[in-house]
């Protein structure tokens, strides 16, 4: 299905837009391709969220961001590589994240350190 819609689109917007073209060509596909996903997985997800405890996610991520936001004025802001500063900020996201919903007991979060001791 998205390899369909990108060709569609992209024979028609590269000529005239190029580069652009192929890019929105690319986003369109994807986002065909992800409605299908939603729409064939409808029922398993809203069992998914139906199960989801947003209080402990929300608290983990709000905490995480904040102190990447924290870590990145202070420290990694003097990295000149862009690459590099989403790398040391992804795993001081995942880090804290991972810390809190231990320490929250947060269900997906002891659902991966079980799996990870088998």
């Amino acid at each position: 299905l998205g390899a369909i819609v990108n060709l569609i689109i992209n024979a028609i917007f590269i000529p005239r837009f190029g580069a652009s073209g192929a890019a929105f060509g690319t986003l369109v596909a994807e986002f065909f391709v992800t409605s299908y996903q939603i729409y064939v997985l409808r029922d398993f997800l809203k069992e998914i969220v139906a199960n989801v405890k947003l209080c402990k996610n929300i608290i983990s991520t709000l905490l995480a961001t904040i102190l990447v936001l924290i870590a990145n004025t202070l420290f990694i802001s003097n990295i000149s590589s862009l690459f590099m500063v989403l790398v040391i900020s992804a795993i001081i996201f995942g880090l804290i994240y991972g810390l809190v919903g231990l320490l929250l007991k947060e269900e997906f979060t002891m659902y991966l350190l079980h799996y990870m001791k088998k």
